[in-house]
């Protein structure tokens, strides 16, 4: 699978190229499809995407973390976290 920046960027940023399971890419390939090229694979995420995409970002990096490819987050609470919101020390 070749994946494409979706932004109208300049050509000089490179394709990426993605390497998935033979299960993933069936599933994929039995989606059903359109002939636009342009159009969304999933379509329902991608209407919830442009409206919070933090959303999925977030989702899809429990995911990851779940089946251990990358570290889990501490999510910890605005007023603990370090950062524009955390408490600040008196000086």
């Amino acid at each position: 699978m070749v994946l494409s920046p979706r932004s109208p960027v300049p050509a000089t940023r490179p394709q990426t190229r993605l390497p998935i399971r033979k299960t993933l890419l069936d599933h994929i390939q039995g989606l059903e499809t359109t002939d636009n090229p342009k159009a969304p694979l999933h379509p329902k995420l991608a209407k919830l995407a442009a409206v919070n995409a933090s959303t999925l970002s977030r989702q899809f990096g429990e995911i990851m973390a779940q089946v251990g490819l990358v570290a889990a987050k501490n999510h910890e609470s605005k007023s603990e976290a370090k950062g524009r919101a955390g408490k600040r020390n008196a000086s």
